[in-house]
């Protein structure tokens, strides 16, 4: 079953929905928020993600906490 963008976010799934033609703007500038954090502090929660994707969820969560 296909879930729409509102669904999405009414369900926790993704944190925002924007109209398409405002999608780049915002990407845009979220980006630009992203890069005024400390590089090391951004770099080490990025790995944090993607190390917890491979992982099992308890294990993942133990990571996180850390």
């Amino acid at each position: 079953m296909p879930i729409d963008a509102q669904l999405a976010e009414k369900w926790g799934l993704v944190s925002q929905v924007f109209p398409p033609a405002e999608l780049m703007k915002t990407a845009n500038a979220i980006a630009e928020t992203i890069l005024k954090n400390n590089e090391h502090m951004v770099l080490n929660r990025k790995a944090v993600i993607n190390d917890g994707a491979n992982m099992p969820l308890g294990e993942a969560l133990r990571l996180e906490k850390v």
